[in-house]
């Protein structure tokens, strides 16, 4: 039985989570896709199935393979699930990375804090929203980041910000060790 990302996160009201391994097979699945030359181009909690053989994605309609190599997406995705400085030009194997930082790292702050949810989650998000990412020194949720008491979010609270600003990441990212 599967079930959406945005029902799973449910359970972090009723139970302790277990996002570490919910956000390392996200990873896992993001990296195995990079290994074939492919992107999903929206990765998103509407597109991703959870269920007991692991993660699946839906909705491949932004896609890339070898093929559209040199063309443009042909949709952006998610606002609050893209980089900020994406453009239609931005389509290549690397497309999902900051996609699966952002659902990874939402989901082991709500493991961390689940109050956070009611105050953050829009309904088209999990917490963060394109705002927090173009305007970072007036985001409320990175400055709750900087608050929460977890010596695993620290680290990556720490440097929440240069990402929005930064070159896209093509190295391992951290927060596949939190919660």
């Amino acid at each position: 039985m599967s079930s959406q990302l945005r029902f799973c996160t449910h359970g972090f009201r009723t139970k302790r989570f277990k996002a570490s391994r919910t956000s390392a097979a996200l990873f896992d699945l993001v990296r195995d896709l990079e290994r074939r030359r492919l992107a999903h181009g929206d990765l998103q909690h509407g597109n991703i199935l959870i269920a007991e053989s692991g993660i699946k994605l839906v909705d491949y309609d932004g896609m890339f393979v070898p093929a559209f190599a040199g063309a443009d997406a042909p949709e952006n995705g998610l606002a609050c699930y893209e980089h900020p400085r994406r453009s239609p030009g931005d389509y290549g194997t690397g497309l999902d990375r900051f996609s699966a930082l952002v659902i990874a790292t939402a989901l082991c702050t709500l493991w961390v804090d689940p109050g956070l949810w009611k105050d953050f989650n829009t309904g088209d998000n999990l917490l963060f929203t394109r705002e927090d990412f173009e305007h970072p020194e007036d985001s409320r949720l990175f400055q709750r980041l900087t608050m929460l008491d977890d010596p695993q979010l620290r680290p990556w609270s720490a440097h929440s910000r240069p990402p929005a600003r930064a070159a896209r990441s093509t190295s391992r990212c951290r927060i596949v060790h939190c919660c």
